[in-house]
């Protein structure tokens, strides 16, 4: 379940009680709609992360740590300008990925600088939009990381429409590792996170609260499952300007860090 609509979802869901227990993905950072399935002793599954709601289960991904990861990796190729491009403010992935950004500044001993952060709400055009806004900005940043690949698509082609090279002139790198990123021109550099696996284990946790007690219990200990992410590293952020030696023909290899080199 999506939650969209959650007024009109809620009603038909719990009225109607067609299901044994619900998987939700859920990314606001205050969702009401979770707190009445609790209180209803719906048995639910949360993919995502809900501060609010410790009691529910849950199964994400590191964005933090994501986040920081790409940052880091930006400031050991030597840029010191380092942008974002967040997502929309209520929703949780996106506060996460804009934390793990600035602790990878704070790591770094680069000093955060609010004109260099810039939202957007997930899709292409606000990404190109946010990356406008950061191209006016004076000094202008020398890369960017934008916390959703569909955004940093955006932010390409408004570097390109800019007459700016990428990686050149700037970096970016995106997260997601959706499809369009290794086919973007040039292919982009992005935090992988495992949407398979997550969607496995949210489905198998589900299943396994469900058959392990009667429906009626419902004081369990919630489970807070946290999958690992890893930086793909494609042309977009320069790494493949350097000698092909150390880095061709390699694609979604892990090697230390969590860093994937791609010859995409």
């Amino acid at each position: 379940l999506v939650l969209r609509q959650a007024d009109d979802t809620f009603r038909w869901l719990i009225r109607a009680r067609h299901m044994d227990g619900l998987l939700v993905a859920s990314a606001l950072a205050e969702d009401t709609f979770l707190t009445r399935l609790l209180d209803e002793h719906f048995p639910l599954v949360l993919v995502g992360r809900s501060p609010a709601h410790a009691d529910i289960t849950t199964v994400d991904v590191d964005n933090v740590h994501g986040a920081s990861m790409a940052v880091r990796h930006l400031a050991q190729m030597g840029y010191a300008r380092i942008a974002t491009i967040t997502g929309p403010a209520n929703m949780v992935a996106a506060l996460d990925r804009r934390e793990g950004y600035l602790r990878g500044l704070q790591a770094m001993g680069i000093e955060a600088s609010a004109g260099y952060m810039q939202a957007g709400d997930w899709s292409e055009g606000s990404g190109m939009q946010a990356m406008e806004r950061l191209l006016r900005v004076t000094p202008r940043p020398d890369a960017v990381f934008v916390a959703s690949d569909n955004m940093a698509v955006g932010a390409l082609k408004a570097a390109r429409a800019a007459g700016l090279r990428v990686p050149e002139d700037i970096a970016v790198v995106g997260f997601d590792d959706i499809g369009p990123a290794a086919t973007a021109e040039p292919p982009l550099t992005t935090v992988h996170q495992p949407i398979d696996q997550l969607g496995y284990l949210a489905a198998s946790t589900l299943i396994e609260q469900l058959e392990s007690a009667p429906a009626a219990e419902t004081d369990r200990a919630a489970q807070h499952i946290v999958l690992p992410t890893e930086l793909v590293v494609r042309a977009s952020c320069g790494q493949a300007l350097r000698p092909a030696a150390n880095y061709a023909a390699m694609q979604r290899v892990p090697s230390e860090g969590g860093v994937t080199y791609s010859q995409a």
